[in-house]
């Protein structure tokens, strides 16, 4: 289970890192540096960039330090796993719905890609999957426990 554990990390902080380079484009007014295309500057320029007046990078940065806090206390400090898992899948699996969501928006709507808010994307989904282990393999222990 410990390797699920750094996995889910590893992902969280990657998100931290696509979402701290979109704050700071954000913020300085720069260019977004775009792979594979553009769009990378469409995208974030749109109005859907926004969730009640915020960048949606600020946001995206607050999920993933919400989601390394959450996996930093049920993994390092044995917070209630019982807590800490459930909250953990729920928080993922809204922000794959929302990730769901917004690249839905850029395929229909804005007509152009982004690459780093993909890349976001795919963090997440793969987070998602990673809390539905996490919460799986833990149930199945506290099962196996309780049978003894």
């Amino acid at each position: 289970m410990r390797n699920l554990w750094i996995g889910a990390l590893v992902f969280a902080l990657m998100g931290v890192g696509i979402t701290s380079y979109m704050t700071v484009t954000h913020l300085s007014g720069a260019s977004v540096a775009c792979i594979g295309g553009g769009g990378c500057d469409e995208v974030p320029a749109s109005r859907f960039a926004y969730l009640a007046g915020i960048p949606l990078p600020y946001l995206g940065l607050g999920f993933y330090l919400t989601v390394t806090a959450l996996l930093l206390a049920g993994w390092r400090h044995k917070l209630s796993l019982d807590v800490v898992l459930p909250a953990l899948l729920l928080l993922t699996l809204s922000g794959a719905l929302f990730s769901g969501y917004l690249t839905g928006l850029q395929a229909a709507v804005i007509g152009a890609f982004c690459t780093w808010c993909l890349a976001s994307a795919v963090t997440e989904t793969t987070l998602l999957a990673l809390s539905i282990t996490l919460l799986w393999v833990h149930s199945r222990s506290v099962k196996a426990g309780a049978a003894r």
